[in-house]
């Protein structure tokens, strides 16, 4: 079967980095993973430091480019000229920082982090035909993964076309929304019985043939149920992400009525402490989320772990 290595590679620090999107935090990881990987602990750590250096790095990236904040602080506030491509709040530097919400830009990354979700569950189907296919059966990947994967791919259409009114979306998708899905879902239904009973028919009296009953139960489960409540689950995306920037930036407006009030000592405590706060705090959450997103909704769609357990060559 298709190895998850790579995609586990690629996706979990984007699923990270997506979560815990600022540029200072990401920076502060990246040399946390750098230390991990030399001198810290004597380098026993490597591997972990190769994780934290990652995820660091594409945080610095989803900070930086995508929502353009560094501590809490927008980017242009120093000077730099930008602000990101996606806004979850206002460009302000004071007292409302962390109230200052963008429900526009907060739309946009639900609808990117669903829409992303949505195509990422659609390839983890399409590699589910893949492995039909490895295992010589083609017939299984046409008759069973081929109806799963339209029945997931309708599911899902059905729930962008209940969010059409709430989200912004291009064009494309938009009239796309208005092909009857409900019924291209019922044919999927069909077309999956009707393979079902095609392959039962063609494995009659052979002592092994393919798990046909399961693989249809389970797809038929996993196809509707991926496209009607996986994709919804790609939300928390954008609820980690904001709930980062609300106490990142709740931080850094505290700090700076403390500064401002002559307190400058205890602004430094402030900034310092809760940021660490907030660092081990979300990145902990954003861990987890990461981990749930890649494991159980993007690979359980394919992956099985088949093959023989290794068996060490003893000598007599």
């Amino acid at each position: 079967e298709v190895s998850p290595s790579g995609l586990v590679a690629v996706l979990f620090p984007i699923f990270f980095g997506w979560m815990f999107g600022d540029l200072g935090h990401g920076l502060l990881l990246a040399i946390l993973g750098i230390l991990l990987m030399t001198k810290l602990f004597g380098g026993r750590y490597r591997d972990w430091g190769v994780i934290w250096l990652t995820t660091g790095i594409f945080s610095m990236f989803f900070g930086g480019v995508v929502y353009g904040e560094f501590f809490g602080f927008p980017l242009s506030s120093l000077g730099l000229g930008w602000d990101g491509l996606v806004h979850l709040f206002e460009p302000v530097v004071g007292p409302s920082m962390g109230t200052a919400i963008d429900a526009a830009g907060i739309f946009l990354d639900l609808f990117l982090a669903l829409f992303f979700g949505f195509l990422l569950m659609a390839g983890s189907f399409s590699l589910k035909m893949v492995n039909f296919a490895l295992r010589g059966e083609g017939d299984m990947a046409l008759g069973v993964g081929a109806p799963i994967l339209l029945l997931y791919i309708s599911a899902g259409m059905l729930v962008f076309g209940f969010l059409r009114s709430v989200l912004p979306m291009p064009p494309q998708l938009l009239a796309a929304l208005d092909l009857p899905w409900l019924y291209i879902l019922i044919a999927a239904i069909v077309l999956l019985a009707v393979g079902a009973i095609a392959l039962t028919i063609k494995y009659r009296g052979y002592e092994e043939k393919p798990p046909i009953g399961l693989e249809v139960a389970v797809g038929l489960v996993e196809g509707i149920f991926g496209g009607l409540a996986n994709v919804p689950s790609f939300s928390r995306l954008m609820i980690l992400i904001l709930m980062h920037g609300v106490f990142t930036k709740l931080t850094a407006a505290w700090a700076i009525s403390l500064w401002d009030g002559g307190a400058a000592a205890a602004a430094i405590a402030v900034a310092v402490v809760f940021n660490a706060l907030i660092a081990v705090g979300e990145g902990f959450m954003s861990l987890v989320q990461s981990l749930r997103l890649t494991f159980y909704e993007t690979l359980s769609k394919f992956y099985e772990g088949r093959g023989r357990l290794f068996s060490p060559l003893l000598l007599p």
